[in-house]
Order: structure tokens, then sequence, then C-alpha cells
């Protein structure tokens, strides 16, 4: 990640932020203020994350007045072209999260990468989970992995982390392709064959990293928030393969509900 882009809201939120994009050793980390927050104390805490390996700077907001947030953020994204843009999302308490600015960048930045940054510090072994479709075989959908898995590799060379590959099995989307009632015992057929191609995909890195493998069976909205909980893990990195043409839709239904029920950092890797 070459090139960060922070969209901060808040000076309350900014250094958290600005510390976490420094973890993926950025060469350029841009900040760009939305709303009426204090400029001259962000860029004071800016100041203190610029050094002969990272060029930190604040760009202005050029967007006009009539110009909705999601318009703003993208002619920005267009002008910065970053590899990754970092956004706030507050832990808010309630049963789904609120992420409206989040939603906006989402929106608004085409196919890079994402990372919504919760409130919750990053402790000093990190775990994360990555997710993987390991059942739709589509060419989009195996780069889509292959890009999610090189998201999570380059963070483990960074920090020690233990990884988790995570991939779920569709109920519904397991007995179309069978057009029978599913049985135990072909979802343990089934879960193997994803088990082996997950070890498989680790084996092609050939590193020596501390990871597991994990297959679940059931709705991706459901399984992923829980395993996330389970493991207590400080960040999901997930896959989204684009849509155009559906209006109002941001990233697909599925990888919406997810992120609704998500209470840590998430990255959102896009195609």
């Amino acid at each position: 990640m070459k090139n960060i882009l922070v969209v901060i809201e808040s000076v309350v939120s900014a250094k958290l932020m600005l510390e976490k994009s420094m973890m993926f050793s950025p060469e350029k980390l841009q900040v760009v203020l939305l709303g009426q927050g204090d400029a001259e104390s962000i860029r004071s805490t800016l100041n203190q994350f610029s050094n002969k390996h990272c060029k930190a700077e604040m760009i202005m907001n050029s967007g006009k007045e009539s110009q909705s947030v999601s318009e703003t953020i993208s002619q920005i994204v267009k002008q910065t072209n970053p590899d990754m843009v970092v956004v706030h999302r507050p832990n808010v308490g309630r049963d789904k999260q609120e992420y409206t600015l989040a939603k906006a960048v989402l929106k608004s930045a085409g196919q890079t990468t994402v990372l919504l940054c919760s409130d919750n510090s990053w402790h000093s072994k990190m775990k994360i989970i990555a997710t993987l479709d390991m059942v739709d075989e589509s060419p989009a959908q195996k780069l889509l992995n292959t890009k999610v898995l090189d998201v999570a590799m380059d963070l483990l060379s960074r920090t020690p982390a233990k990884l988790t590959l995570m991939s779920v099995l569709e109920i519904s989307r397991i007995r179309d392709e069978l057009e029978i009632a599913v049985s135990t015992d072909l979802m343990g057929t089934k879960g193997k064959i994803i088990t082996t191609k997950l070890e498989d995909m680790i084996k092609a890195k050939d590193k020596d990293i501390d990871v597991s493998t994990h297959v679940s069976i059931g709705v991706p909205s459901k399984e992923i928030p829980l395993m996330a909980k389970k493991l207590k893990a400080n960040m999901v990195i997930m896959g989204n393969v684009g849509r155009t043409g559906i209006k109002g839709l941001i990233i697909g239904n599925t990888a919406e509900k997810i992120l609704e029920q998500l209470r840590v950092d998430t990255i959102v890797v896009k195609t």
C-alpha cells in the first residue's frame, strides 16, 4: 500500500486512523478533512507521522457545497489515486454498526481497497480473518481471492499476527448444485475439498506464517461475524466483486450485511 488516503470527519479519531494506516508502511499518506473539524489540529497530528520513508500531507477538500459526500469522495479518489482509502467507523453500541461516512466511501472508492477503522486498538499480536469464496469458480472470484490473500500476507509481513483463512459453504448454493437434500456426509466431503484448496493457497505462498483454516456451513452474513467474535479477531479482510447498474447497491447485499454486524477493523478488497 504505497499511497494511502485517510478520510477524516472528526479530529477525535484522526490519530488512531493514522497509526493504523502507518502499519502498512506507506510511502505517501494523504489526509482529507470532511466537515467542520479542526484542520490545524489534524495537520499537527499528521506531522508526527511524516518521516524520510513516508511523505505525509494534508490535501484540500475542493468539492462544491452542492456536492454530496459520495461525489466529493469520488472526486478526491480520482485526484489522489490511492492504493487504499481509510475511513473511521465508530463503535456505536447498537445491534448494527452505523457507518454513514463509511458507506459513502465504499460507494465512491471504485475498485480501491477500503479499510474501515473501528475504535479498537490493535494488540501486540493481531488475530486476522481473511474470508475467501472457494465455491465460486469464476475468474473474477479467483482473482478476488488472490487479492484478499495478498493483502493479508502483506499485513502479516509487517506485524506479528495469526491468520485464519475462512470460507463459508452456503447451504442454498450447495443444494442448487447437487439438486438434492444436503446430508451431513456431503457437507463433510465438500468441506474437506475446500479446506484442501485453502491449504494449497497457503503452500503456494511458500512463507512461514501462523495460519489456520476454517470452513463454516451456513449463511456468510451470520457465520463471518460469529467467527470474528469467537476468535476475538482484530481484523476481517473480505472481498467484494464489483457490481454496476443496480440502483442503491453499495457493495453487494451479503457484504453489506456482514459489515453491519462486524465490530472490528475491516478491509474490503474490491475488483
